[in-house]
């Protein structure tokens, strides 16, 4: 096991004020916070047992991040923030540390970044003791890292715009550090009754209705409708393969976003399958698949991963029957919400009734490339920000984004 020295700068001495009493003196430095990172793979069996006992997203799994250790960041290396008082862990920031390219979008427009040496943070992985003081030596941390040059840029994946964490990281004292302009996103979630009765009792009477004459509408148009259920690793290899079929046809392919048939994806539905939190759906007419749903049930809560649908089959709305069936199947079982993850979809508006707001935050090292990434950054979400208040209130956005989704779907 790898020995990590504990930085007495991280300490945050500072902060401590010795009290006028020599006992409360002693247990007050036996208490004081200390700050540690953790960079290697051997030193995270040290914190395991605190890491699993905290149960966060599921990003933030242990099981989880080691296989996207392993997989997705093949040249990556952890970099696990550790708070610990009394010797023993009270809260971590997730992350890892690589080079890679860093992407600035403008819509769908994808703008490189050159590569840059990159902390990035997992989605909720801030586990423990999220307390102000621990989101204070975090981002402090972080500010001394980026300071020292031992990276060019920090990425906090999604924070919730009402944490302590995202206040502070988003208020640091070196404005050149901070983001500007960055886009606030909604983040949906629908919570699941316990009969497919009281699920369509808590949508509204029209939308109701909606998805009953939509399913009627199908049924007619095909003779043959069928919807299989894929959860076991025996079943994986059937699954990648009609799931495939459908993506290689919508427009998330052309913007090289949402499922593929990759080694990245392939361990990581593979880790599901055998943990028993994959829940796997695919919907065929006549015998040809032309929908999928592809979620994960963590904390007894359904994780919307990957969705799609063979546009040809458009008119008949596949995506909308076959996520009706899901939330059927998933009221059955007992799952007690969906979360719809980040962004605005009109089914996301429809079925999800409780939401919030997240952003990603990035933060500059005062290095020649962290400063090249910030320019590039802050030139793109000004274009983005200028947009969005000069479409706001018409139609043309939406038309625009059909334009660039049709534009860039593939055999166009």
């Amino acid at each position: 096991m790898v020995f990590a020295a504990f930085d007495r700068q991280d300490s945050c001495a500072s902060e401590f004020r010795m009290p006028p009493d020599r006992n409360e003196c002693v247990d007050e430095i036996r208490l004081a916070p200390t700050v540690r990172v953790i960079r290697t793979r051997d030193e995270i069996e040290e914190i395991q047992e605190a890491w699993t006992a905290w149960r966060g997203a599921r990003d933030a799994d242990i099981d989880v991040y080691r296989t996207c250790l392993h997989s997705v960041w093949d040249r990556a290396e952890p970099y696990i923030i550790v708070i610990e008082r009394s010797g023993q862990p009270d809260a971590i920031l997730i992350g890892t540390k690589s080079r890679s390219s860093l992407l600035a979008r403008i819509g769908y427009l994808r703008i490189s970044v050159p590569r840059a040496r990159v902390l990035r943070f997992v989605y909720d992985g801030f586990l423990g003791n999220q307390s102000k003081e621990n989101g204070e030596l975090i981002v402090s941390k972080l500010e001394q890292t980026l300071r020292r040059g031992e990276a060019d840029v920090a990425i906090l994946s999604y924070v919730r715009e009402d944490t302590h964490l995202h206040q502070l990281a988003t208020h640091l004292r070196s404005i050149s550090m901070r983001e500007h302009f960055s886009v606030s996103v909604s983040h949906s979630l629908m919570t699941l009754p316990g009969s497919p009765e009281a699920l369509y009792a808590q949508l509204s009477a029209q939308h109701g209705r909606s998805l009953r004459r939509d399913s009627r509408r199908f049924h007619a148009a095909f003779a043959d409708l069928e919807v299989s259920r894929r959860n076991g690793t025996d079943q994986l290899e059937a699954l990648f393969e009609d799931v495939e079929r459908i993506a290689a046809t919508t427009y998330q392919r052309g913007l090289r976003v949402g499922f593929s048939d990759s080694r990245p994806v392939h361990e990581l539905l593979s880790l599901e399958a055998k943990k028993g939190w994959l829940r796997a759906y695919v919907l065929y007419a006549n015998g040809q698949p032309c929908a999928f749903w592809i979620g994960c049930v963590y904390n007894n809560m359904c994780l919307s991963e990957y969705l799609g649908y063979d546009p040809s089959y458009a008119k008949h709305s596949p995506g909308n029957y076959l996520l009706t069936y899901v939330m059927e199947d998933l009221c059955r079982e007992g799952v007690s919400a969906i979360d719809f993850g980040i962004g605005d979809a009109p089914y996301k508006r429809r079925f999800g009734h409780i939401s919030w707001q997240e952003r990603e935050i990035y933060l500059y090292a005062p290095t020649f490339k962290g400063m090249q990434a910030k320019a590039v950054r802050t030139a793109a979400g000004f274009v983005k920000l200028v947009s969005k208040k000069t479409l706001k209130g018409t139609n043309f956005e939406a038309r625009l984004k059909r334009f660039w989704r049709n534009r860039v779907a593939p055999g166009n």
